[in-house]
């Protein structure tokens, strides 16, 4: 059995699907009765529902797995202390023989609260004593097209920073499908693994693509195109207050990653190691784009 932590969410939903395919017996951490539904029609042979921030829940569901899959959600202050009371778990069974963790590429970049956090979360792995794997993505494919109707529909690709540094890419299926073999085959426990395509585009280049994607695909006329623009913060911010999907430190950590990427971005990395894992060329961005664009031409 292995535990997959947000196995409802963008990274957990597509990791499930990859598990369940290669016939691994999969106990599904999500929040809420609806979300365990909904992974057990995915095929997740338990669902369980729980408070990923409180350690009763934690030590609960980690009971009798023989290795877990854990992606902490999104900019969470509590990062460490999960991963912590993971690996307490973790210790305590003797069967236990595999925590793949799923950090983040540039974990070193104290300048990102999140990515420091799961700095410290891999030292503590490194300390445990436990059987860790380690996979360090970068962004997915995926987030930039998460509007993709209003995209479409506006010619827009807005993003709360700016367009024109570079940003390494990756498709979540790759993540999965790299996390399935870590999971099914040995011999990758004690690695750290960075995670990337290859690809790497300013926010520019990604509208580029996405405009000759879609007159190729949809018929877009010469003069019509999608264009990168920087959406405003505090609109942003406006936003993630109505529909409560984060908290105010939550809020305040994302926006500091926005600093960096307007100032940065999140360039590096190629796609050599994810190739290596996979035994075939990681998925290209522009590939992605093109079938987008012919799967969704309306949006």
């Amino acid at each position: 059995m292995i535990l997959l932590t947000g196995a409802s969410g963008p990274t957990g939903s597509v990791v499930l699907k990859h598990f369940v395919q290669a016939g691994l017996q999969v106990r599904a951490f999500v929040h809420r009765a609806e979300s365990a539904a909904k992974v057990r029609a995915a095929g997740a042979a338990e669902a369980f529902i729980g408070d990923i921030e409180q350690r009763n829940d934690v030590t609960a569901a980690m009971q009798g797995v023989q290795q877990v899959y854990h992606a902490c959600p999104r900019f969470s202050e509590r990062e460490v202390q999960i991963v912590e009371w993971m690996i307490d778990a973790a210790r305590a069974n003797p069967k236990f023989r595999q925590f793949i963790y799923h950090s983040v590429l540039h974990a070193q970049n104290d300048a990102m609260p999140h990515h420091r956090d799961k700095r410290i979360a891999e030292w503590r792995l490194f300390d445990s004593g436990l059987p860790y794997t380690i996979l360090q993505p970068t962004q997915y494919f995926q987030v930039s097209t998460r509007d993709w109707k209003g995209i479409v529909a506006s010619g827009e690709f807005a993003t709360p920073f700016g367009a024109d540094q570079k940003l390494s890419l990756v498709n979540v299926e790759d993540i999965a499908a790299a996390a399935t073999i870590m999971a099914t085959q040995p011999g990758w426990t004690g690695g750290c693994f960075e995670l990337m395509s290859g690809d790497s585009y300013t926010r520019h280049e990604m509208a580029a693509l996405m405009t000759e994607a879609l007159r190729k695909s949809a018929g877009w006329p010469a003069g019509r195109g999608v264009h990168a623009v920087v959406e405003d913060v505090a609109h942003w911010r406006d936003h993630q207050r109505k529909t409560g999907a984060f908290s105010e430190t939550q809020i305040a950590r994302a926006e500091q990653m926005f600093v960096q990427y307007s100032a940065h971005g999140l360039s590096g990395g190629n796609g050599r190691v994810l190739g290596m894992i996979l035994g075939r060329a990681p998925s290209r961005y522009a590939d992605f784009i093109a079938r987008m664009a012919v799967e969704r031409p309306q949006g």
